[in-house]
């Protein structure tokens, strides 16, 4: 794979198409060892379908990149990288019944969350004490919005950066403007985020700043 991409590539399904028995067992047949593994350690069929998503899209986009077959390592916090590929990343999320990947030729993360009513604990858990104020003036419906779009650019943050849950939500600012930004300890990350707001549904990407 030698060519640059501008952008990050965005793949998506809605997994409630494997609810068909026939095109579950299709779609899972056309999995590797690794995935066929993880699917069938879920206990939930809605994890199964999830996670058979999540590989579906990974395969496809690989193999319209010229990768037809891949292996698996991972990092530190758990973040999984293509082995033998150094110039070629990917990040998987999954919400709802919505799977999605990103590819790019750098680090990339990305984080899909369904709009849900938020509890004012796990505001105040995954906030600042600014943003949590301001989530306080909102309605129900606006904060649903609005926390479904802090939230996936905080987690596509903490997925790009490789840290995961281990650098703590809270400790990050997110600022929304023409273009949205994010500090960690008051320290600006150079780094874009890309929006994708889809019905019942936000996306965002986030990936290294030329």
């Amino acid at each position: 794979m030698g060519e640059v991409m501008q952008k990050p590539i965005l793949k998506m399904v809605d997994t409630s198409v494997f609810c068909d028995a026939g095109k579950f067992q299709e779609a899972y047949l056309k999995m590797n060892t690794e995935r066929k593994q993880k699917i069938d350690r879920y206990r939930f069929d809605s994890d199964k379908r999830l996670s058979l998503g999540a590989g579906l899209l990974l395969q496809e986009g690989l193999s319209e990149l010229g990768i037809s077959a891949y292996s698996l390592s991972f990092g530190k916090h758990g973040k999984p990288y293509l082995k033998g590929q150094n110039h070629l990343f990917f990040n998987l999320s999954h919400s709802g019944t919505v799977a999605v990947c990103a590819f790019f030729n750098r680090e990339v993360g990305v984080d899909i969350q369904k709009m849900k009513p938020v509890s004012q604990k796990l505001m105040k858990k995954v906030t600042s004490e600014e943003e949590f104020a301001y989530f306080m003036t909102l309605d129900e419906v606006e904060q649903q919005e609005k926390f479904a779009r802090l939230w996936t650019v905080k987690e596509s943050y903490m997925k790009y950066s490789g840290t995961g849950l281990s650098l703590a939500p809270a400790k990050l600012t997110v600022t929304f403007g023409e273009s949205v930004s994010i500090t960690c300890d008051g320290q600006k990350a150079n780094v874009v985020f890309e929006e994708h707001p889809i019905k019942d549904y936000q996306i965002t990407l986030c990936y290294q700043r030329h």
